[in-house]
């Protein structure tokens, strides 16, 4: 049996998580034997060369804007016409990817990874919860499976009117290989400071309000109020906040922003 075709589309292909995990997903996928393919509604601002040593081919749309994705639809549909399979990964290109699916006559796969919806906001610092809320209600017809990688997203998309039976749980796989490596060449507690017996928190995500370090570090208090001296914090990352979060931790030798 020959192994479908998938475009997956994301809105961007950076550093960040989600935008990882879809990289981790294509080389996963093409492994096993998919032709896949990657399309940007946005931009592509990070490397991309192993995506290409494993034959997955990455198409930049350069949607800055509402009006330049909707001009972009009728490129996209065309690639959408080439798949089996369109999977569409994070706002909003679950919504332009969903509905150059339904024009090409694909099934749509979108994939979820927000939980707290007052996080998501625009560019400009607008809210985008209705927004997210609306479209997923209007496309979830035309949507064969939505898959959520936290059970905590489930209440989010069935108050957005997302079908239950079609709400399916996958937790973020991760590359235990490169993982391991980059445990190898790290930091050792000892270069840290921080003792053998000591309990470690690490946080691992960009430096950015929308992951919320800031409460990891309210919880470290709270558990050094209760536990004592031996606990820490690894705060890591980079991120636009990374200059505030060591200067709020300055005087706490703790915890590690790195």
């Amino acid at each position: 049996m020959t192994p479908p075709r998938l475009l997956i589309v994301t809105p961007t292909l950076d550093t960040g998580g989600a935008e990882r995990q879809v990289t981790h997903l294509a080389i996963g996928l093409a492994e096993l034997g998919h032709p896949v393919s990657i399309c940007c509604v946005d931009e592509i601002a990070a490397d991309t060369a192993e995506l290409a040593r494993a034959g997955v081919p990455v198409v930049e749309l350069g949607g800055r804007s509402p009006s330049t994705r909707a001009r972009a639809l009728p490129r996209l549909t065309a690639l959408a016409r080439r798949a089996d399979v369109v999977i569409a990964s994070n706002w909003d290109a679950t919504f332009w990817g969903r509905v150059a699916a339904a024009v090409a006559r694909r099934p749509a796969i979108a994939i979820e990874h927000a939980v707290y919806r007052e996080q998501q906001i625009s560019r400009r610092g607008k809210p985008r919860a209705r927004l997210i809320a609306w479209h997923n209600r209007v496309l979830d017809p035309l949507t064969y499976a939505t898959v959520a990688c936290a059970d905590a997203q489930r209440a989010v998309l069935l108050a957005e009117g997302v079908d239950g039976r079609k709400i399916v749980r996958i937790p973020n796989g991760v590359p235990l290989g490169a993982l391991r490596e980059a445990a190898a060449r790290g930091a050792t507690r000892a270069a840290l400071g921080i003792p053998a017996d000591a309990r470690v928190l690490v946080h691992v995500a960009r430096l950015t309000r929308l992951k919320n370090q800031r409460q990891t570090l309210a919880t470290a208090r709270a558990l050094r109020a209760r536990l004592g001296a031996d606990v820490h914090v690894l705060l890591v990352g980079p991120g636009e906040d990374q200059a505030a979060l060591e200067r709020e931790t300055a005087d706490e030798p703790w915890a590690h922003v790195l």
